[in-house]
């Protein structure tokens, strides 16, 4: 997709013509909704680059769109303006307080508003940068070395892209050997000369490929192609990442929960077990296979920035390369970081526990305990005691104390994996 997406939520018929016909200027993809519920499904399915809501809506209303929308670190990029006729204007400056991008009162100046319009859309980058800043949409312009009917190693021919992070593009490919299909990552080739991305590279191998466990993306074969492009052989998976779920069911229930998180942290108990720390356990990492509403059957994925513990001479030397060269960078996922990673102290399993915590307290409450901007976030982690859990959602105390463990700032104050599984157990029956 090369245009921007606008998706325009009301239920006046009229409203909705009036809009469209503004942007009909602009170059951009129109999709509308007659009710925040409709809005919410297509802001999942479409990743809008903006959404334009009306304030009243039946089923859920602006308002309720809107807190899904911010209370999701997966959404709350988007940029968001509400069309309203209220002339409450505390009521307003509240809403752009908590990062409402603008609001427009009916009756409309079609050119006013054609003008704003533009101008949020200019500050947001590429359409791709806008609506995928999760860097999920495969970039065209970066596999047109790569022939589809390639074949790597006289062993794997691929087949289509899958997806794409940071350092690789995902393939389905088949393996020609054992006539089966697999996940094939190969690093970008912008990155072949550059030392630590390749170690980076062949560190998620090394980290995936020493863990095996159900719970955790079985990881087959790392390799070199004569081009210099490194590549990780992985199973290829079927199903939805929780990241997508939880946009789509905000609110699930505690057994639900507890049977995804006992099979996250069985995985993260192997990894650990083999010396492994993720330290970037969230939603978009986490798999789900099998019917994820009634029978989720869960993949931790994604070792790419995983610390190995406990391993010989060179791989450390591989650590400490990271440290030495990105002395500025932190590394992680901000609204699922640790304290000590924020402060780029030594992490341990400790680490992941706490992002665990975070992802747990995401499920039952549909929402992340710290939102903001980025440094509001990390220093949140720091310095902030999240609001207790049982004050978001009616959970059982003792589930809801245990959460709470999870996110202590002292790592010695949190609870081992193996009593976080045995508590989980209690809620499965």
């Amino acid at each position: 997709m090369d245009k921007h997406c606008i998706l325009i939520a009301d239920d006046d018929f009229l409203t909705l013509k009036i809009l469209k016909k503004a942007f009909q200027d602009l170059d951009c993809e129109i999709i509308t909704a007659e009710n925040g519920q409709e809005a919410l499904q297509l802001c999942v399915d479409q990743r809008p680059s903006l959404i334009i809501s009306d304030w009243h809506m039946p089923v859920l209303d602006g308002i309720g769109l809107f807190l899904q929308v911010k209370n999701s670190p997966h959404t709350h990029h988007i940029p968001f303006v509400f069309l309203t006729t209220s002339d409450d204007e505390e009521v307003k400056i509240a809403l752009l307080e908590t990062g409402v991008e603008d609001y427009w009162n009916k009756p409309f100046n079609v050119r006013e508003i054609a003008v704003r319009t533009k101008k949020i859309l200019s500050r947001l980058g590429s359409p791709q940068q806008a609506r995928h800043p999760d860097s999920t949409l495969i970039d065209q312009s970066a596999t047109k070395n790569i022939n589809i009917d390639k074949i790597l190693n006289n062993k794997y021919g691929l087949i289509e892209p899958l997806g794409q992070g940071g350092m690789g593009l995902v393939y389905r490919a088949k393996d020609l050997v054992k006539q089966q299909d697999v996940a094939l990552k190969l690093l970008r080739h912008e990155y072949v000369s550059n030392i630590v991305e390749v170690r980076r590279f062949a560190r998620e191998a090394s980290a995936a490929m020493r863990i095996k466990h159900i719970n955790v993306i079985e990881t087959y074969e790392y390799g070199i192609i004569p081009s210099g492009q490194a590549y990780i052989v992985m199973e290829v998976l079927s199903g939805t990442s929780l990241m997508s779920h939880l946009i789509k069911h905000v609110m699930v229930d505690t057994r639900w929960a507890a049977k995804v998180m006992k099979q996250v942290c069985l995985g993260v108990l192997a990894a650990h077990q083999q010396g492994v720390v993720h330290r970037d356990l969230k939603p978009n990492n986490i798999f789900l296979i099998n019917d994820a509403v009634i029978d989720p059957f869960v993949k931790v994925l994604d070792f790419g920035i995983a610390f190995l513990q406990g391993t010989s001479d060179e791989t450390d030397k591989e650590n400490d390369l990271e440290r030495l060269t990105d002395p500025n960078i932190i590394v992680g996922t901000p609204e699922y970081m640790s304290p000590e990673q924020i402060r780029k102290r030594d992490v341990n399993k400790e680490t992941d526990i706490y992002s665990l915590g975070v992802i747990f307290y995401e499920i039952l409450s549909g929402q992340v305990p710290f939102l903001g901007s980025e440094v509001d976030i990390l220093i949140s982690h720091i310095n902030t005691e999240p609001t207790h859990i049982s004050s978001k959602t009616s959970i059982d105390s003792k589930l809801a104390n245990l959460i709470m463990q999870m996110l202590a700032k002292d790592p010695k104050n949190r609870p081992q994996l193996e009593e976080i599984i045995t508590t989980l157990e209690h809620y499965l029956v």
